[in-house]
């Protein structure tokens, strides 16, 4: 066994969650035979039977058991795990018939056996007689196919094909070339998985239908495995999935497009070849050797012509296969499409009888609605024109006593008297003349107290003012200058009084 893989199962069993706590008692019942405790003590028999489940498919998933990922050789176990303080498990028997009566581990030849509708149900049944009574083949066997682990690789190849397979007509067809090539690397991370690991991969997927091969796959020689044909089921299928002969044709058509690429490639190959060796014999100045390679050149090139030609064709015709494909499977979900429609508005009850009658209700409802808004605005109108003629009155009313109050204010009424320009001093017209001056200072009462006694007075007092005005001579025709005179008699009194 390679040292480098040793190394990696020491480590691991180093950093292993039951090991990291050292406990010698409990170290020392995981490489004893502890197939006795079963009984006796049920814990201590689990806890061992658990460790070695989880260490065994661990450590041959990671590939350090074997070249084999979904197979464990049962002949070598103990020289393996001799890593861990030098001594080897002796409870390996009881391991693998424990994880043999649980279904994880299967002798090969049954697998192969039971890959059948038929051969699962009697062996079934031999498996469940086995279980009761025991069975001592298991210890025989060589080699084990490790039943987790294939469940998990299977999964992830259905799922990475789901992921990347555009068109189903022709990326769910594969030989067995094609096939390794696409999901070796991918089924278990890190790993790549055994000509045996692939078949066993087939023989799984093909009993749970979710793949079919042409032959059954482990009874072919390895010669025609090649001329196998692996069409994986597509999610989309209900029926059990059959190999046409569009198939046969879609295979046929891939395989000879692969086998120009690789062709074309070989002749690039050997165009870049010559033009290093032209290169070469021009520098050396041989112009023969210069001369011949450049006619293979010239030859190679015309068939790398050739090839590219034949090749784009081939392409072109999967292209239009694909795009006949997808064409077919758009119109197929337009037909759904519709099917589902109708029978969405079937059940809903909408027809276009249905739709009239319900938008008539709807421009009723809705002609109802604009007559309310009619009819409220009107009367919001009329409430706001009784508004504005109630303002209306406020304001004329207010105006109204604005005027009264006018009427009713007493109105100061001064009286001007004209002065003459007579430079000589008259006592008694002047104090006349300024008794009419002066405005009457006595406050008039309201309309409604005056007398007819007191207006008999007021009037008698005005004739004789008018009276004692016609009899003065006539002031001049320029009223501004009334105002100079009365300047000038005020000056001549106080230089007089000075």
């Amino acid at each position: 066994m390679n040292l480098a893989k040793k190394a990696d199962i020491r480590d691991y069993l180093k950093k292993h969650p039951d090991l990291r706590v050292k406990d010698l008692d409990k170290e020392a019942w995981f490489w004893s035979d502890f197939s006795n405790q079963k009984y006796f003590n049920p814990r201590l028999f689990n806890d061992s039977l658990k460790f070695w489940t989880n260490v065994l498919i661990e450590t041959n998933k990671r590939g350090w058991l074997g070249e084999d990922i979904l197979c464990l050789d049962r002949e070598l176990l103990e020289e393996t795990f001799s890593v861990y303080n030098g001594v080897s498990p002796a409870g390996f028997n009881c391991v693998i018939q424990e994880m043999y009566h649980t279904s994880e581990l299967i002798p090969i030849e049954e697998f192969y056996s039971c890959m059948t509708w038929s051969g699962w149900i009697l062996q079934s049944f031999y498996w469940g007689i086995q279980k009761v009574s025991g069975s001592s083949n298991i210890l025989v066997a060589k080699k084990l196919v490790i039943m987790p682990t294939l469940k998990e690789a299977a999964e992830r190849v259905l799922q990475y094909h789901e992921k990347n397979a555009v068109h189903g007509i022709t990326d769910n067809l594969f030989t067995l070339t094609s096939f390794k090539a696409e999901y070796a690397a991918v089924a278990i991370p890190n790993v790549v998985l055994s000509e045996t690991d692939l078949k066993v991969l087939l023989c799984y997927l093909e009993f749970e239908l979710k793949v079919l091969i042409t032959e059954a796959w482990h009874e072919i020689s390895d010669e025609k495995k090649e001329e196998c044909i692996i069409k994986i089921r597509s999610r989309k299928e209900i029926s059990k999935p059959e190999i046409s002969e569009i198939d046969r044709g879609i295979i046929c058509i891939k395989e000879t497009s692969k086998k120009l690429r690789v062709q074309v490639e070989s002749v690039e190959e050997k165009i870049a070849d010559l033009n290093k060796k032209i290169n070469g014999y021009l520098v050396r100045k041989q112009k023969v050797q210069a001369k011949y390679s450049l006619k293979q050149k010239k030859n190679l090139e015309k068939i790398l012509s050739k090839r590219l030609g034949s090749l784009g064709a081939i392409e072109e015709i999967l292209l239009k296969i694909e795009g006949a494909a997808s064409d077919t499977e758009i119109i197929d979900i337009y037909s759904f499409g519709a099917g589902t429609l109708k029978g969405v508005l079937a059940s809903e009850g909408l027809t276009t009888e249905t739709v009239d009658a319900t938008m008539d209700k709807l421009q009723d409802a809705l002609a109802d609605q604009k007559e309310i808004e009619d009819a409220m605005q009107v009367n919001q109108n009329l409430i706001e024109a009784s508004f504005e003629i109630d303002e209306e009155l406020e304001e004329e009313l207010e105006a109204l006593l604005k005027e009264e109050n006018v009427i009713s204010t007493p109105v100061k009424q001064p009286v001007s008297q004209p002065v003459t320009e007579s430079t000589s001093f008259q006592p008694t017209k002047e104090s006349t003349a300024k008794k009419i001056d002066q405005p009457d200072k006595t406050p008039l009462p309201t309309l409604q107290s005056i007398s007819n006694d007191t207006e008999d007075k007021e009037l008698e007092e005005l004739e004789r003012m008018f009276a004692e005005l016609e009899a003065l001579p006539s002031a001049p025709q320029h009223t501004p200058r009334i105002a100079d005179s009365k300047s000038k008699q005020r000056e001549e009194m106080i230089f007089t009084s000075e």
